[in-house]
C-alpha cells in the first residue's frame, strides 16, 4: 500500500503545476436508509435495516487534475454468495479508495487509485462483528484509462481498467489442515485455503446499437491461491497451487420509448475456470475442477411513471452448470453422471417518490428462489427462497 501511495504522489507531481489558488472541493454524497423485513425458506422472518452510503469529497485543482477520495459502506440482509456458497444473515461492506485523475483534453483521462476493502459477513444475527468465518479484506490498486470518441456530436466512452489486489480471510482456517478431519492431508498445508492474490483486467463500452442505448463489458479475473494445494485422486496434497480464471461478459440494452416508459434487458455470461478439486474421504470420491462452472442470466426491466412515482419492475432468470461437481441425493449419495445444476429466479418491484430536490422516498419488494439437483444440504443450502420488503429514504447531494 505504501508503494501505491508513493506512485499516486509521483503521478500527481508529474502532471504539471497545479493552480492551488483555484482548488475547490466538490462533494458528492448518496445515502439510502431502509427498514426491511426478510424471510428465508419459511423461517418466520425478521426485521432489520438495509443501508448504503457513498461519499466523495473530490478536490478539483484545475480543469485537468482531481483528487478523488471515496468512502462507501453498505449493510444488507439475507444475501447469497456464490463463491463461498453460503447464506449470510447480515453483510457489512466497506470500501475506501484514494484516487487521482488527470484529464487529457476532452478525449481521454487517466485515473490511479489505492483501494482498501473490508467485508463483514455474518452467518447468524448473533455473530459478533469482526468474528465472521467469511470476513474478508482486500488491499490493492487500480489504473483506468477512459477514451471518449465522438460521432454526430455524441460521445461513446470506452474504459480500460487494470487492478491488482490481495484478499485475506482473517478468521478462516481449514479444519482438515489442523488434523480434525478424516481427509488424508498433510499437516501445515492448506491451512488458509481461501487467501489469494488477484488481477482484474476489464474493458467497458457505452454507445448506441440500432438506436438503442447499449453498454457492454468484459472482465477477466485471475486468482492465485497462496495455500490451497491440489489433491491427487487419493486425497493427498501433492500440489501445485489452485489457480482460477473467471470470465465475465455483460451486455445491456435500453429503449426509451417515451419520456415516461422505458424497456431494458441485461444479460450476463460467466465462465469460471479452476483447477481446484475436492476429495470426499468418507465415500472415497474424487472430483476434479470442483469449482468450475458456466452461468447465464437474463434480466428484463420495465421503467415507467405512475403519477409522481417512478416504478421499476424486473425479472431475472439464471442457470448455472458445474463442469465436474457431482450432484448428491438428500442422503449424501453421489448421483452417477449427474453434475450439479442450479436455477435461480428473482422477481421484484421498486418505487421512488421525490419528496424534495435531493430527497426521495424509496421502497422495494423481491422474491428470490433457487433450486438445484444438489439435494444434500448438510453444510450448504442449495434450495431455498428469500422474500424481502423494504422502505425508507434516499438522499442525493
Amino acid at each position: 500500500m505504501k508503494r501505491l501511495l508513493a506512485g499516486l504522489i509521483l503521478l500527481f507531481s508529474l502532471s504539471g503545476p497545479l493552480g492551488a489558488e483555484s482548488a475547490k472541493v466538490i462533494t458528492l454524497a448518496d445515502l439510502d436508509l431502509r427498514l426491511a423485513y426478510s424471510s428465508v425458506s419459511n423461517t418466520g422472518g425478521s426485521w432489520s435495516g438495509n443501508a448504503w452510503f457513498f461519499l466523495m469529497p473530490a478536490v478539483k485543482f484545475d480543469r485537468s487534475n482531481y483528487l478523488l477520495p471515496v468512502l462507501s459502506s453498505s449493510f444488507s440482509t439475507s444475501e447469497k454468495v456464490i463463491e463461498e456458497e453460503t447464506l449470510f444473515a447480515n453483510r457489512f461492506n466497506n470500501l475506501f479508495s484514494l484516487g487521482y485523475k488527470h484529464k487529457y483534453g476532452e478525449t481521454m483521462d487517466l485515473k490511479i487509485s489505492g483501494d482498501v476493502r473490508y467485508n463483514f459477513n455474518m452467518q447468524t444475527k448473533e455473530e459478533l462483528l469482526g468474528k465472521g468465518l467469511y470476513d474478508l479484506y482486500d488491499l490493492g490498486g487500480t489504473v483506468s484509462l477512459s477514451l471518449y470518441p465522438s460521432a454526430e456530436e455524441k460521445q461513446y466512452p470506452v474504459t480500460f481498467t487494470a487492478k491488482y489486489f490481495t484478499r485475506t480471510y482473517p478468521n478462516y482456517t481449514s479444519l482438515a489442515a489442523s488434523g480434525s478431519s478424516s481427509t488424508t492431508v498433510t499437516l501445515n498445508k492448506n491451512v488458509r485455503p481461501k487467501d489469494f492474490a488477484g488481477t482484474s483486467l476489464s474493458a467497458e463500452w457505452k454507445g448506441l446499437i440500432l438506436g438503442l442505448t447499449a453498454d457492454a463489458s468484459y472482465d477477466l479475473v485471475l486468482k492465485g491461491y497462496y495455500d490451497n494445494l491440489i489433491l491427487d485422486t487419493n486425497g493427498v496434497i501433492t500440489g501445485p497451487g489452485r489457480f482460477d480464471a473467471v470470465h465475465f461478459v455483460d451486455f445491456g440494452l435500453m429503449n426509451y420509448m417515451s419520456s415516461s416508459f422505458t424497456l431494458g434487458v441485461e444479460c450476463n455470461f460467466t465462465n469460471y475456470v479452476s483447477n481446484g478439486n475436492e476429495f470426499d474421504s468418507s465415500l472415497l470420491v474424487y472430483q476434479p475442477n470442483y469449482y468450475a462452472y458456466t452461468s447465464l442470466s437474463v434480466r428484463p426491466n420495465v421503467f415507467f411513471l405512475m403519477g409522481n412515482f417512478t416504478v421499476n419492475v424486473y425479472y431475472q432468470y439464471l442457470v448455472r452448470n458445474y463442469a465436474s461437481r457431482t450432484a448428491r441425493s438428500s442422503s449424501g449419495a453421489y448421483i452417477p453422471a449427474a453434475n450439479e445444476q442450479d436455477f435461480e429466479t428473482n422477481i421484484g418491484v421498486s418505487l421512488k417518490l421525490p419528496l424534495s430536490k435531493s430527497v426521495n422516498w424509496v421502497s422495494g419488494m423481491s422474491f428470490f428462489t433457487t433450486s438445484s439437483n444438489m439435494a444434500y444440504e448438510q453444510f450448504v443450502k442449495y434450495n431455498y427462497q428469500i422474500f424481502n420488503i423494504s422502505s425508507g429514504v434516499s438522499i442525493n447531494l
